[in-house]
């Protein structure tokens, strides 16, 4: 068709006063022709380059949600629509009026899809769960693609019987002991905490949405069983065969799915409704629409977060196992994050004129950071102390030993009181006051001995806008930068941000802007200064003039309650800068930085104090019990910021007695189980033949393997930076 074309849409009379619709034009192999809506009861289409004989037009209601953004048959099927049969008389296209029951089945309802998000958190006055606002909530719906099975292609239906009779599991490789997180909440197992089922779901409803704990070895097993005539007509390698015997036991394998990811694009469409924002107490709620008497919503969420200025996924688990399938509108849907990246629930804007000194990264608070000389004992037995000053206690059980490497921030948060004309602009500066072997370089520091920090900083914010051609409202984000700049003779300030973005010096343009309360106030390589060691990070308030504000209320230095995190408290004086009487410097916060990594080796076995072998084969021959045989590893950091485990496993033998001999642990700055460490971090230990034998003392012969893990406690702020561990392993065989 070359030229524009008309095509005439008859309404039955029922239904002619109030009928809002729009036609699809495709072409046969599926190609989006064009979309228009029907206007005094035709549809007028521009030229098509094609025949006519080659077209399928759809027609569906206009009022339809988000009818306007499908471009595909197999979208726009879920919506029911009226596929005419054409007619063609020369360049004349006629269509037979449409059904009564079209419109029948075109009635609309609406749902209200309410939920809220949240977080475990044991900061606050006891633990729980703690909303999480302003949250990007994106509202989905699932849909089964049953009626396109016949699409997916061979191989993958191949595949199917396995999924189903030989399902499995792959078991991860151990780490080497759990690690440390700075929020326990005991409902998290391996970080995934347990999300409850909807509240009209039975334990008999596959499609009832899982835990993600719930998908486990253990589970698996519990699936449910598959008859024998199933399982004959799975075994035929018949491709129809086994798509007929899918679709009819679709409920029974569905939950079978929920462990192979690859498989769900064959069997499950996702498409977003629409995106929320959560309110001060985490809730969200839309209405959606759907067609009366139709698929009723099945309804999949998944969260994103602003983390340092950037929307961040923070929950999105497995969609035909996390889907609210036929959702009761109105239900109440819980989203639990776990995400450790996610920060504390949700602070009101503080009165008064404070600056409260949070954290370094989302995870570790200043007050958990150890401020003054404290020689602490090791857990090795005899303990060895060392001095912990400048570390963190990051799971806050008072053993203060996680230096910081890598890239950290500090976050802090400005009062509603800020920024006025005598406090406008901070600033931060550092100095290295001991190298990494705690030998004092700068004791007290004068002013002129820091080093203004100057790395770029902007303020993300959010706001509201009406789409112009859908009359929809969005959230978008912009940011602005809060320095570095220099004002008077001052260099290397940064904006303090007011409390909202619409307000002086930003003034941004945008309806109903919003920020997150915290502000990531500098970011830095630690990499980048003077040297491993004990460094002092000093805050610094401006006024408006750029004058540095020397005499300040201690009171506006606040930092986090060290058991509860809130309240704030007023920053002790060890914090203070130059405290006297009820006024102050600045802030200063004493930070340990360390960027060594570990070492980890296992040695060759020595017999009766010399090598055993003179090759790497590692046999023992020894002559009788008597021989001494002398286990050697090396488990060691620069300067102890690391923590080790040595283990021996005899064949496939589970051996307790020999376990509890010859396995250590604990800090690498000293002795463990009997091994005696040596300057260098190298662990020796000798034992006698049948102790190592144990329940192989009957042959005399036995072969063992040696594992040694040392973790680095090095810490960004955020979580544990395994990049500076180390391993090793060695396997060795005693034979008379």
């Amino acid at each position: 068709m070359a030229k524009g074309i008309t095509i005439p849409i008859p309404i039955p009379k029922s239904a002619a006063g109030d009928s809002q619709l729009i036609v699809f034009a495709f072409s046969k192999n599926g190609q989006l022709l064009g979309k228009r809506n029907v206007s005094g009861g035709k549809v007028q289409f521009d030229a098509m380059d094609i025949g006519a004989q080659d077209l399928r037009l759809f027609i569906v209601p206009a009022e339809i949600p988000r009818i306007e953004s499908v471009r595909n048959i197999d979208s726009l099927l879920k919506f029911r629509p009226y596929e005419p049969s054409l007619s063609f008389d020369k360049d004349k296209i006629t269509i037979k009026p449409i059904p009564d029951e079209f419109f029948n089945i075109w009635k609309l309802r609406f749902c209200s899809v309410r939920g809220k998000v949240q977080k475990w958190f044991n900061v606050y006055d006891a633990p729980g769960y703690k909303p999480l606002c302003r949250a990007r909530v994106h509202i989905c719906e699932v849909d089964k693609i049953l009626l396109w099975i016949e699409r997916i292609p061979d191989d993958v239906i191949f595949r199917i019987p396995d999924i189903i009779l030989k399902p499995e599991i792959p078991i991860p490789i151990p780490i080497p002991r759990p690690r440390p997180i700075p929020i326990i909440d005991p409902r998290v197992i391996s970080g995934v905490t347990i999300r409850p089922r909807s509240a009209d779901a039975t334990d008999s409803n596959p499609f009832a949405p899982l835990g993600s704990t719930d998908i486990s070895a253990t589970a698996l097993r519990a699936l449910p069983q598959v008859s024998d005539v199933v399982r004959r007509q799975l075994l035929t390698n018949n491709a129809g065969l086994i798509r007929k015997t899918v679709l009819e036991n679709f409920n029974l394998f569905h939950p079978y799915f929920c462990y192979h990811p690859w498989f769900w694009p064959y069997l499950y469409r996702l498409d977003e409704l629409t995106t929320e924002y959560t309110d001060f107490n985490g809730r969200f709620e839309a209405t959606i629409v759907y067609l009366e008497g139709g698929d009723i919503p099945d309804i999949y969420c998944w969260v994103e977060v602003m983390i340092n200025g950037v929307w961040t996924t923070v929950y999105r688990p497995a969609v035909p196992c996390h889907t609210y399938w036929d959702y009761k509108c109105g239900t109440e849907i819980t989203i639990n994050v776990s995400d450790e990246r996610v920060q504390w629930g949700c602070q009101q804007v503080l009165p008064g004129e404070i600056v409260w000194i949070k954290s370094i990264g989302h995870g570790t608070s200043v007050s958990r950071i150890q401020q003054t000389p404290l020689l602490q004992p090791s857990n090795n037995t005899p303990a060895v102390n060392y001095q912990r000053i400048g570390m963190a206690d990051r799971t806050e059980a008072g053993d203060f030993k996680n230096p910081f490497g890598t890239s950290i921030y500090f976050l802090l948060q400005f009062s509603s009181g800020l920024p006025n004309n005598n406090v406008y602009y901070y600033r931060w500066k550092y100095c290295r006051t001991h190298n990494a072997d705690m030998q004092v370089i700068n004791a007290n520091p004068a002013d002129a001995d820091f080093n203004e920090l100057a790395n770029p900083v902007s303020k993300s914010y959010t706001f509201e806008y009406i789409d112009p051609i859908t009359n929809i409202k969005h959230f978008d984000s912009k940011s602005v930068p809060l320095g570095p700049k220099a004002v008077g003779g001052s260099t290397n300030l940064y904006q303090i941000p007011p409390v909202s973005p619409a307000m002086a010096p930003f003034n941004v343009p945008e309806s109903s802007p919003f920020w997150d309360q915290n502000t990531y106030s500098i970011g830095l390589d630690t990499n980048g200064l003077d040297g491993d060691g004990l460094y002092e990070f000093r805050l610094e308030l401006f006024n408006k003039s750029g004058v540095k504000m020397n005499a300040l209320p201690k009171s506006i230095y606040q930092v986090p309650h060290a058991a509860t995190f809130t309240p704030s408290v007023v920053a002790p004086d060890v914090m203070q800068t130059n405290p006297a009487g009820a006024v102050s410097q600045g802030f200063d916060m004493r930070v340990r930085i360390n960027n060594q990594r570990c070492e980890a080796a296992v040695y060759k076995i020595k017999l009766n104090g010399t090598d055993a072998s003179a090759d790497c084969c590692g046999f023992v021959k020894y002559v009788n019990n008597n021989a001494d045989i002398q286990i050697g590893f090396k488990a060691m950091h620069p300067h102890n910021h690391a923590e080790f485990s040595f283990s021996v496993q005899k064949g496939t033998c589970s051996d307790a007695a020999m376990s509890a001999a010859t396995n250590a642990g604990g800090e690498v700055s000293g002795h463990a189980n009997g091994y005696l460490r040596d300057a260098n971090g190298i662990y020796r230990k000798t034992f006698k033949p049948n102790t190592l034998l144990g329940v192989c003392q009957a042959g005399g012969k036995a072969a063992f393997a040696e594992f040694v893990h040392v973790d680095a406690l090095h810490i960004d702020g955020n979580n544990v930076i395994n990049g500076y561990d180390a391993s090793a392993s060695a396997a060795f065989a005693l034979e008379p």
